[in-house]
């Protein structure tokens, strides 16, 4: 997943976040830059558009606190680990699999939403 740092800001706040910690983690994670090191040559500094840390602490917390609602009114099972959802549900009829598809719909439109990318290669 990845996600605008302006994004996870709303996110936050609509999940009843103090404007204080909202405001803080704002400050966090906007303006960070970052660079690549290979073989000892350094890149130029660029500017991160999106996505949290997740070596720090506050990285998956933040995660885990974007995500929470993932699985709102989907009818299907939905796993989810370190990043990874699964939905899945017993397929014995036309209607299971219109079922499935639905709550398939229902995960692309969150995902819109939220400005989130499912990994389309592990969708398979």
């Amino acid at each position: 997943y990845r996600s605008p740092q302006i994004t996870a800001s709303s996110k936050l706040r609509s999940i009843g976040l103090s404007e204080v910690v909202c405001t803080w983690i704002e400050n966090w994670l906007l303006d960070r830059v970052q660079r690549v090191v290979v073989n000892g040559t350094f890149s130029t500094w660029n500017k991160v558009l999106s996505g949290v840390p997740g070596y720090l602490v506050l990285g998956p917390l933040l995660f885990n606190l974007f995500i929470n609602d993932l699985g709102m009114g989907i009818i299907s099972n939905v796993s989810v680990f370190a990043g990874d959802t699964k939905l899945c549900r017993p397929v014995n009829s036309i209607q299971d699999v219109a079922s499935l598809q639905q709550d398939l719909d229902q995960l692309a439109i969150w995902a819109a939403k939220w400005q989130m990318r499912f990994n389309v290669d592990k969708c398979k």
